[in-house]
Parts: structure tokens; sequence; C-alpha cells
């Protein structure tokens, strides 16, 4: 598949036609459901991407659920103490994620996912309770780690974005939301891009759709993923 020059909306209404496709193809998987699993660098959309999804999908007939994968970090004070990235497989209780995402994907059971808070960088329980479904849109870097990727079937999109458009992305966000100051959030972007290079970026291969984000981060575009997807 290849789609240039999208909209926010057309991108969504793309992604959600091409998931009805791959969701009928369930006797091919570990699991019945069909997971989406939506990684990229921090904030790039993919949490809005994977939401808005989700929505579509719901209001064209189908079941769908939101699994936030940020919830099964550790909290920032403990990664720091440790002196981890957040993009560090380390830095995620693989543990207890695979067990949670098995009792939803395997078992088919409703279950409780922990919810991260990035402004305090504390980890909130109970947390978000997910319930089966024929789709799971899995948020986060993690999807197209080796846990998940050892123990369910994911069809990987990756956000493709430029080292200096993400690094002023995130800079923006902070400053904004988080209340750091300029020079700060900048230096933690460009010491995080180091990490997400080495962590997440070679895990691009796994994805089957690639998603280019455009200068203005107004149009979108979409492409099947050329390189070797062996999951190892």
């Amino acid at each position: 598949m290849k789609a240039t020059n999208l909209s926010f909306d057309e991108l969504i209404a793309t992604l959600a036609e091409e998931a009805l496709r791959r969701v009928l193809d369930g006797h091919t998987r570990r699991q019945r459901a069909l997971a989406i699993g939506v990684s990229g660098p921090s904030c790039c959309g993919k949490t809005t991407l994977s939401r808005n999804l989700c929505k579509v999908l719901e209001e064209l007939g189908n079941s769908a659920s939101y699994f936030p994968l940020d919830g099964f970090l550790l909290p920032r004070d403990e990664r720091i103490a440790a002196g981890l990235s957040g993009y560090d497989p380390r830095s995620t209780r693989a543990g207890e994620m695979v067990d949670t995402l098995r009792a939803l994907l395997l078992e088919e059971r409703s279950v409780l996912v922990p919810l991260y808070c990035h402004e305090t960088g504390c980890v909130l329980r109970p947390g978000e309770r997910v319930e089966p479904a024929d789709i799971i849109v899995l948020d986060g870097i993690a999807s197209l780690g080796n846990a998940v990727w050892e123990h369910f079937d994911v069809e990987g999109l990756f956000f493709h974005v430029p080292k200096e458009q993400a690094i002023e992305r995130r800079t923006e966000i902070e400053v904004r939301e988080r209340a750091f100051s300029e020079a700060k959030s900048r230096g933690r972007a460009e010491t995080e891009w180091r990490a997400y290079s080495e962590f997440v970026v070679p895990r691009m291969r796994r994805a089957r759709l690639v998603l280019e984000v455009g200068a203005t981060w107004d149009s979108f575009d979409l492409h099947e993923n050329a390189a070797d997807r062996n999951p190892r």
C-alpha cells in the first residue's frame, strides 16, 4: 500500500480500512484479535492516532480497544536513579506487561492497565480497564520490542520523524505541558534521541507500515515497510 499527502482524518480512515482487511486473517495469528502496535519517538502523536483509530473502528461497527503501554514503565525517579532512558527496554516492567497482554489477547479476559503520568513520572493504579475486542491498538514503543514479539503477533505501524523535527516537537511540548525551561527540554530531547536511535529505530524493521510525518505535522505519507520483518 502507498498513500501520500494525507490529512489526519484521511490517515485514520485509511488505517481503519487496512485494519478491517487484516482482522479477517485471524487464523494466521497466535491470538484471535488483531493487535496493532504503534511505535515512534516521544511526542510524535502515537496516542492521538491510537485513540482516534479505535474511535473510528467503533463507529464503523467493530470492537476495538486502546491499550497504553507506557503504564508499564518504571516510575521516572527509579529510571533516573538507575541511569535508564525511557527508551531502554530495561525501563519496562516486561513481565507484568506480558502477563497482562496474555490475559487480554490469549485468554480474552478484561484487564486493568496501569497508567503513566507524564507530568509527574508516576505510575497510576488501578488504571484503565481494557476489554477484549476484535482489534487491540497497542500504544507505545514496547509494542515492537522483544518482550511483546516473543509472545504475540503484532501488525506494526512506525512513526518516522526526522531527528531535528522530533527534537523540536518534544522540546515544544515539554515547555508547554511540563513547565520545563527550553534549554532543559532541548537537552533532554537530544539525550533521549541517542537512546531512541539505539533502542527503538532498529525495531522499525518489524513494522508492516511506516508513517512519514510532514514538516508541519499536518500531512502524512503511509507506505509498506520494505525492511526485513524478521521478529528476532
